[in-house]
């Protein structure tokens, strides 16, 4: 039987990207290659982290989303949409 796992909540927004970079770095098979986009205060054009998963021609990306827990605000179709919007106009650094 494997014992279940429960993570520490990122401590801030920096951690949660860099957890979202692990966590899809592995999923895509790309962990060496993916990417953090920009800096903060720099336009990211709604991705956070972009990489080829499993050496794929074009590129993905991720946007990380957190909301405060303790205010209890969900992510709104709005939101999603703005956020797509901007990712069509990314453009990754090769």
């Amino acid at each position: 039987m494997i014992a279940p796992t429960q993570l520490r909540k990122p401590e801030n927004w920096q951690d949660f990207e860099k957890l979202c970079k692990k966590l899809w770095g592995e999923i895509w098979n790309c962990s060496n290659s993916i990417k953090r986009n920009g800096r903060n205060g720099q336009n990211q054009h709604g991705v956070d982290v972009y990489g080829k998963p499993n050496d794929e021609n074009y590129f993905y990306g991720i946007q990380c989303k957190g909301k405060d827990d303790y205010t209890q605000n969900m992510l709104t179709r709005d939101e999603i949409d703005t956020e797509i919007k901007k990712a069509k106009t990314f453009k990754p650094k090769r």
